[in-house]
């Protein structure tokens, strides 16, 4: 993408005189001396605004006298090297979109030249921006870190703040827990220069982030800490502290504990939409199939399917994966295999959809178990799937199993290839040969030599259907 060349005061002066067919002394009447010229326009003295005054104005009055259709500025001729780059990067940042991300490379390429550290904080910030709406997280958090590495640690203010929670969100997508962590503590070390707001997001990711450390005991305690700035508290805000603490009551075991905190979550916010109740629904059933209480799992499945009004709508959502495949194991712990196995069904769509591959991966493992408990797969009725997609397994197989995983982490944001990434996405081999390795640095669900096998027995199986 070509937003003109960038020159010194010298080289324009020098290239417009050429172009016009002037001689030194036409563009200085004697005002400036040419040795002075010469020196200009060979970098070797800095232009003054008087003396761009004196060239502009006889550059202007000789095109005049030559019916020449061009005007020049002072302005323009005193315009730095360093103030046309960040016109270049202000142009760069109003192309960017998620179709026309082939021009990272080269944005990158021209940030290696000039040095723009304001600038680079913007643009590769709102790279990560699309790279995360697309859910590239990989990508994503590369960018987010080139942005990261421009910004004063010193003095972390609001602007600064936000792009390290969108680091925190890429590390927690990306199983970087502990670097999550480390993150959420620096804007925090001095609060004076966040608002309340900030504040209050980044404690609740550093609640988030020990629960998913296993720490379970010091994210209650990082949640009691929160719980004294209710007044702060938006209902969405409200709704996310009181799933995660709900979650840490059932990893401690406190199943009670977290039966009343998801119950009185329903009524502590009046207005609560039907997918957040349905999520409410999904984390209690959980709850009951860990107290083997069948009657309370039917109670809340059925509760739930009252709720859910368009599966398809429920694809698109962020928690649709979760609700999918939490209702599928309600079904499952209670008999209920042809209702588990449509369930999971949705599952895999919707996590396909919103790249959520542990969700993908722990949904195939469990409907490939419930298909494999019935043995003759043949005989199998996909009736009820085919009313929102397909059969249960020929829709597995349209997904193209094998090809819903991400790509390799070498695969570099900046380099050569990252416009075939996509490409390379939907024709991936098998399985990475170091993909075992991949799991601890990158955003892959965890693969086992056993769970591999089953997934290779069931694209097998599936090539038959």
């Amino acid at each position: 993408m070509d937003y003109g060349e960038i020159l010194s005061s010298g080289k324009k002066i020098k290239r417009i005189r050429k172009e016009l067919g002037l001689k030194q002394h036409e563009i200085t009447k004697g005002e400036v001396t040419r040795n002075l010229i010469s020196i200009i326009e060979n970098d070797k003295a800095a232009l003054t605004e008087k003396v761009a005054k004196v060239i502009a104005d006889n550059i202007n009055m000789a095109c005049s006298e030559q019916n020449i259709d061009y005007h020049v500025s002072a302005k323009y001729l005193l315009e730095s090297e360093e103030y046309q780059a960040e016109r270049v990067v202000d142009k760069y940042l109003e192309n960017l979109a998620v179709d026309n991300l082939q021009i990272v490379d080269e944005i990158e390429e021209f940030l290696i030249i000039y040095d723009l550290t304001d600038k680079k904080i913007s643009i590769y910030e709102k790279i990560g921006d699309l790279y995360n709406d697309i859910k590239d997280y990989y990508k994503s958090y590369t960018y987010y870190i080139k942005a990261f590495e421009s910004i004063k640690k010193d003095k972390i203010d609001d602007r600064a703040a936000i792009l390290i929670l969108k680091l925190i969100n890429c590390c927690k997508v990306n199983d970087k827990f502990k670097e999550a962590l480390e993150f959420c503590k620096l804007p925090l070390k001095n609060e004076t220069f966040i608002s309340m707001d900030i504040k209050l997001e980044l404690l609740l990711n550093k609640a988030e982030i020990l629960m998913l450390l296993k720490e379970y005991d010091y994210s209650l305690d990082e949640i009691e800490s929160i719980e004294e700035f209710t007044e702060e508290f938006t209902e969405e805000y409200l709704f996310d502290l009181n799933i995660l603490k709900g979650q840490c009551y059932r990893e401690n075991k406190y199943y009670r504990d977290a039966l009343e905190v998801y119950r009185s979550l329903k009524v502590k916010i009046e207005n609560l939409d039907k997918n957040k109740i349905l999520y409410i629904n999904i984390k209690i059933i959980a709850i009951y199939i860990l107290l083997r209480d069948n009657r309370n799992i039917r109670k809340y499945i059925d509760e739930s399917l009252m709720l859910i009004s368009s599966k398809r709508g429920l694809y698109k959502e962020e928690k649709g994966a979760d609700i999918f495949s939490g209702l599928a194991k309600g079904f499952k712990f209670i008999n209920e295999d042809e209702k588990a196995a449509e369930y999971y069904n949705h599952a895999i769509y919707s996590a396909k959809r919103n790249k959520q591959y542990t969700i993908l991966l722990d949904s195939l493992e469990n409907l490939f178990e419930i298909y494999e408990k019935k043995k003759d797969i043949d005989e199998i009725d996909g009736n009820q799937c085919k009313q929102d997609i397909i059969h249960p397994f020929q829709h597995i197989a349209y997904l193209r199993i094998l090809g819903t995983f991400p790509g390799s982490p070498r695969d570099i944001p900046g380099q050569k290839n990252i416009d075939k990434d996509n490409q390379a996405q939907q024709q991936p081999g098998i399985l990475h040969p170091k993909r075992e390795k991949q799991v601890e640095n990158g955003c892959y669900a965890e693969f086992n030599p056993l769970f591999l096998g089953k997934l290779l027995h069931l694209f097998l199986l599936l090539i038959k259907i």
